[in-house]
């Protein structure tokens, strides 16, 4: 990490930008990092990309609908992109994650979620790429290449070609909903509290660059059943039903349907990129989530919809 900050400084000297000291803040699952820029008036955020130009402009790129959609998320202060930076506003010590209490949990879920209502409404035509197959299938071969093996599990050709065809039954349930901006990553350490704002201003977004249109249940999907922190059943159901409520479905069948289908796609994607992280990146820590994650999984499959799949994915996960 020394040697990378010494890098980063250099590249801000070269660049004439003012600045005492960079400390490290934070690094994801992801190729990026997070440094606070600290000078004598500001301490800024400097977003690290070591994919340079290629990842920072999906970021850029999503920060310019978001700020059109009037959603809260960091102005891009300096873009020095092409040297994999960003600095980007700070937006302090208020994320979720870290002030979330039993008293305040209901008030702050429910105004994420006035968010994403909000922006599930509008009616603007975005020129972002959209969630397909080929990505859903992408992501789940991370399970297949990482997890088995952490599991001491294989899976046959004819158990594979099943679950493909599975898989692809589910998936068209979803082209009957409808198709909103997604976040993609949609939980509570990507979202800060600024009391100070006004209205839906209080509640920011950010790790947001994977952003596509996809359907409408993903990103409510992902704050409810958070692979890092769980919620009662009772909450959990609360929730759901307030954004029901508050988007007007007529089919609230179908949408907690295709919200089990993106569901079991993503937590079993998030189990094979936690064991990646385990045995490539040598990131132990994130292993302490995988019961929350079968749990979820387990509820899944408790469903007659998702019996068939269950019979596969059961042995492979459970025993």
């Amino acid at each position: 990490m020394k040697i990378l900050i010494k890098e980063l400084e250099n590249i801000l000297l070269k660049k004439k930008y003012n600045f005492n000291e960079i400390v490290f803040l934070a690094g994801d699952a992801s190729n990026r990092k997070y440094f606070q820029v600290i000078s004598k008036k500001t301490k800024n955020v400097l977003m690290y990309d070591n994919t340079k130009e290629i990842g920072l402009a999906q970021f850029i790129l999503a920060t310019k609908i978001l700020t059109e959609c009037k959603i809260n998320v960091p102005k891009i202060f300096n873009d020095y992109s092409q040297n994999g930076i960003l600095i980007i506003e700070n937006f302090g010590e208020n994320k979720y994650g870290d002030i979330l209490t039993n008293k305040n949990e209901v008030k702050l879920y429910k105004l994420a979620i006035d968010t994403l209502v909000f922006i599930h409404k509008d009616k603007k035509k975005h020129k972002i790429k959209s969630l397909n197959n080929n990505i859903y299938f992408k992501e789940l071969d991370i399970f297949f290449e990482w997890f088995l093996p952490f599991n001491n599990k294989n899976i046959s050709v004819s158990e594979k070609k099943a679950l493909i065809n599975l898989f692809t039954e589910l998936f068209s349930n979803l082209k009957k909903l409808k198709n909103v901006l997604v976040h993609r990553d949609f939980h509570i350490d990507n979202l800060f509290y600024l009391k100070d704002q006004e209205g839906l201003k209080k509640c920011a977004w950010i790790d947001y660059q994977d952003m596509l249109l996809g359907p409408a249940s993903y990103d409510l999907m992902s704050l409810l059943e958070d692979a890092r922190k769980s919620l009662s059943i009772r909450l959990r159901e609360e929730l759901l039903n307030y954004y029901l409520e508050n988007m007007n479905y007529k089919n609230e069948t179908h949408f907690k349907f295709s919200f089990k289908i993106l569901a079991l796609q993503r937590h079993l994607k998030v189990l094979g990129i936690f064991c990646r992280l385990n045995s490539r990146d040598s990131m132990p820590n994130y292993l302490i989530h995988l019961p929350r994650i079968k749990n979820y999984l387990q509820d899944i499959f408790n469903d007659k919809n998702f019996s068939e799949i269950g019979k596969i994915l059961i042995p492979l996960i459970f025993s």
